[in-house]
């Protein structure tokens, strides 16, 4: 039987993304130790280069400078900043196989992607349905955050998915996720699914008076400030308290929620006295780990897309990183007359990815990050063939 190419390229899609969710699957039992991560590595990587070996010389051609990059800023990183090797180390092993995944998005054709995207979905769900009957077996209900939010990247797939195709399996797909969150105890990504799904009915329902929209969005906008209310007060008090001055009133407002939080806001104040110390520099990538940042322990990482930014590259490179980014993605947001589809996917991804890494997760392990940035080339790379065709008629 012989095997059809754009299998193998959309396999290797598969495995790359949903690399953590089967890779727990088999921690599960055979145990979690360093050397079974780099076998199970190992196999993904091999998987991925067969995969590569026949993709497309323009797709070859933008891996080794896709890898190019990634050697550069984290080899950089570990001649430069030594005290930060062990996690860096920690990193690159956590994330170099989503590189693959960056590689064979753009390599795929919508069609392909579109079809192994559903399957990749419906798999990661697979891995971590096993995980509910694992917590209540075991009554262990530690580090179920992380499965949430594993699981919600199938949210955000299945959303898309049903609003590009109204298939009635990406709905029930969705709906099956969102009920796996919750069994799971994760507010958070429940939250975020709930958003995303607003986004989707706001921007793809039929029938919608702008009216509505507008009641609908402004409604939205309420339930996303309030829930995240204390932690925009509690950075807001940080930022104050920088400048010298100090809010009474915004103080008085967050006692008592603070220690009934996860120990997030201990860790944000104590990341903010180290971005004052070396503001302008920064220490490195990886280097919030090697703070104490909560307690005596080391190796937590700060809980916050922005604090991990000025922490690793200081204010003045972090604020330029920022603009770029959310300028990008305001021009992304705002093409309505583009057929690219990848356009309304980026959409869900960012929004699913600033809500999440705002306040749980780290920047260089989360596959969410690395997700927007396939998502975001593949719209650049669509869109310039597209202006190629207008251009010379190709």
């Amino acid at each position: 039987m012989k095997i059809k190419l754009h299998s193998i390229r959309g396999l290797s899609l598969l495995l790359t993304f949903a690399y953590q969710s089967y890779a727990t699957f088999v921690y599960g039992f055979l145990g979690d130790n360093r050397s079974l991560r780099s076998v199970m590595i190992g196999i993904t990587v091999s998987l991925c280069l067969w995969g590569l070996s026949i993709c497309k010389r323009r797709t070859i051609l933008f891996s080794l400078k896709v890898l190019l990059g990634y050697c550069v800023l984290f080899g950089a990183a570990y001649i430069f900043y030594p005290q930060n090797r062990i996690y860096i180390a920690d990193i690159v092993m956590d994330s170099f196989v989503w590189l693959f995944f960056i590689i064979f998005t753009y390599e795929l054709s919508e069609k392909e992607f579109i079809t192994w995207m559903s399957r990749t979905a419906f798999f990661i769900l697979f891995c971590n349905s096993f995980e509910i009957v694992h917590k209540y077996v075991t009554s262990q209900p530690d580090g179920y955050m992380v499965y949430g939010m594993r699981v919600m990247t199938c949210a955000v797939m299945f959303i898309y998915l049903y609003f590009l195709m109204k298939k009635t399996k990406h709905l029930v797909g969705f709906i099956l996720t969102a009920f796996l969150i919750l069994a799971l105890g994760n507010r958070s990504a429940f939250l975020i699914c709930i958003i995303l799904f607003l986004v989707g009915y706001i921007r793809n329902g039929e029938n919608i008076t702008k009216t509505f929209r507008r009641i609908v969005l402004v409604s939205f906008v309420a339930v996303f400030v309030s829930s995240l209310i204390n932690s925009i007060i509690s950075m807001l008090v940080e930022i104050i308290d920088y400048l010298g001055m100090t809010s009474r009133t915004l103080t008085k407002f967050i006692d008592g929620s603070v220690a009934e939080d996860n120990g997030r806001y201990i860790i944000w104040g104590n990341a903010t006295e180290k971005i004052k110390e070396k503001w302008l520099t920064g220490y490195g990538i990886g280097a919030d780990r090697s703070f104490t940042l909560i307690g005596n322990i080391k190796g937590y990482y700060v809980h916050n897309i922005f604090l991990e930014l000025f922490i690793n590259f200081g204010i003045i490179i972090s604020s330029v990183i920022v603009v770029v980014i959310i300028y990008n993605s305001l021009r992304v947001f705002l093409d309505k007359k583009s057929e690219n589809i990848y356009a309304e996917l980026y959409i869900y991804v960012f929004i699913a990815t600033m809500i999440k890494l705002f306040f749980s997760s780290s920047l260089w392990i989360d596959i969410m990050a690395y997700w927007c940035v396939a998502v975001y080339m593949k719209y650049k790379s669509q869109k310039n063939m597209t202006m190629e065709r207008l251009i010379y008629g190709k």
